[in-house]
């Protein structure tokens, strides 16, 4: 297992080049390959919406004040 700690620009960055990457692989039969890259895609899109849930959760619109 690889752990890695990236900026939330960067783990964009990471899955918006392996998103074109695989952008034109067949979704009915992909490689092994394709389909190692797309769980790894899967895995910073679930990173990234936690993070997002988070900062969303921080956010303070001064309602109220």
């Amino acid at each position: 297992m690889i752990n890695l700690q990236l900026t939330l620009e960067q783990a964009n960055a990471a899955r918006y080049a392996l998103l074109l990457h695989t952008s034109k692989d067949s979704l009915e039969y992909p490689s092994s390959r394709v389909v190692l890259i797309r769980e790894v895609i899967s895995e910073l899109d679930k990173e990234i919406d936690q993070i997002i849930s988070k900062l969303e959760g921080q956010t303070d619109y001064g309602v109220g004040k």
